[in-house]
């Protein structure tokens, strides 16, 4: 029956609910007001992942992020606790597609999730989707967890940004982001964030850096490089031998038909 419901709220009627959203939203300037409505109009088991998604696709599409969105997330949070554990199914689904978004939509969607971490509106275990590693993000999501960490420092602040992503009750929730299992993966992060402008939060990743250094190979010794070249030399010379000898073989062929040809006319002279 309740997954009835959110066929009925999501897809079934999915045009009558997504105008009375819309209509919500325009009649309803501020956040909490619109909060209490769309919660009275929405009162099915499941109603909430409609609605979830429909902010998520109007904030997507402004030219520009409206904080209005962001409030209106956080007010349905506060009032209901099932939209917490949509929101935040939504930033997984919106980071694993973020090489699909258009630029201004990545924009607007990251500065969303930003704003719904930073006043603890959802977990900061959503985080753990991350793996921030060459092989494991694109352009595109560099972008995103450009956008998302710049909007938290701008509403957190460096200082407190550090103290919750040392916070020991939440680390194992940004091993990917802060890897310490790979230095070259280290390495990349550090990278990141230093490119962006926020290399504070990489402390800890460089103290791992320091203790486990990435491995650099070998420098050849003045007497190896010589010994090398004479390899070398030796092997090239080898090849100009067998090079010259197939050159004679087909020099002394070419010789001997050039001769028996020669031998078969004077035959027929005869």
């Amino acid at each position: 029956e309740n997954q009835q419901s959110i066929i009925d709220a999501t897809d079934a009627n999915l045009g009558t609910f997504f105008r009375i959203m819309f209509l919500t939203l325009r009649l309803n300037k501020g956040a909490e007001k619109c909060a209490r409505k769309l919660l009275q109009k929405n009162t099915r088991p499941g109603a909430e992942i409609g609605v979830c998604r429909i902010i998520l696709d109007l904030c997507a599409k402004k030219r520009r992020y409206r904080p209005f969105f962001g409030f209106l997330a956080q007010r349905l949070c506060l009032l209901k606790t099932e939209y917490a554990g949509c929101f935040e199914k939504a930033f997984q689904n919106q980071y694993e597609i973020a090489h699909h978004l258009e630029s201004v939509k990545l924009k607007n969607l990251s500065n969303f999730f930003g704003y719904m971490l930073a006043t603890n509106s959802i977990s900061w275990s959503v985080l753990r989707c991350i793996r921030l590693t060459e092989d494991n993000t694109t352009s595109s999501s560099h972008a995103f967890i450009k956008n998302l960490f710049l909007k938290l420092v701008k509403f957190l602040g460096l200082s407190k940004l550090i103290n919750r992503f040392t916070d020991p009750t939440l680390t194992e929730y940004f091993q990917g982001l802060f890897p310490h299992d790979d230095p070259k993966e280290t390495q990349f992060s550090i990278k990141f964030f230093e490119a962006i402008g926020l290399d504070g939060l990489t402390n800890g990743l460089r103290a791992f850096l320091r203790r486990n250094p990435i491995p650099t190979p070998p420098i050849l010794s003045a007497l190896s490089i010589e010994e090398k070249q004479d390899e070398d030399d030796h092997e090239n010379q080898g090849r100009l031998e067998a090079l010259r000898r197939e050159l004679q073989m087909q020099q002394k062929n070419k010789q001997d038909k050039k001769d028996k040809k020669n031998s078969h006319r004077m035959v027929q002279l005869k």
